[in-house]
């Protein structure tokens, strides 16, 4: 299952503000300064077109996708073989793999049950493709954490 994410706005991941006027002698380190970093100028080519997804569920391992991970889907990227994508077909939203033969455009579900779409009646949207699969290395918040062995 998907659900669709949008961005918030975070005072705290804007750029620092300067502190202002400064007495003394100025720092020779001031052209070093390191701006913050924005993941989403790594993760995004085209802002427009880029929406975020969670998944939910664990029924998306095939495609090493894990509940609760965020998907970065990307509607301006073309289809292309072996493509992971997000779809739209038989009234619910899914993720699938685009396997390309000849001109035929074959879709691999969750399941790895394929689909010719020159071959079925159902209507099928390609509606993006999945660019970055974020997820977390931490437990969830209802797991136990174990702790260390001592000798």
């Amino acid at each position: 299952m998907l659900h669709l994410l949008s961005e918030k706005e975070d005072e705290l991941y804007e750029p620092l503000q300067q502190p202002g006027a400064a007495t003394g002698f100025p720092s020779p380190a001031q052209d070093y300064e390191q701006k913050r970093l924005h993941l989403s100028q790594l993760l995004i080519k085209d802002p427009t077109n880029t929406y975020y997804f969670k998944a939910k569920g664990h029924e998306l391992t095939r495609f090493h996708i894990h509940d609760n991970d965020i998907l970065v889907v990307d509607k301006s990227v073309k289809i292309f073989n072996k493509a992971i994508i997000v779809c739209y077909g038989k009234g619910t939203w899914m993720v699938c793999e685009v396997l390309l033969h000849n001109k035929d455009i074959i879709l691999a579900d969750k399941k790895g049950k394929l689909v010719n779409l020159s071959q079925t009646d159902t209507q099928y949207l390609l509606w993006g493709v999945i660019r970055w699969i974020c997820h977390s290395l931490m437990p969830q918040s209802n797991s136990k954490i174990l702790t260390p062995c001592t000798p």
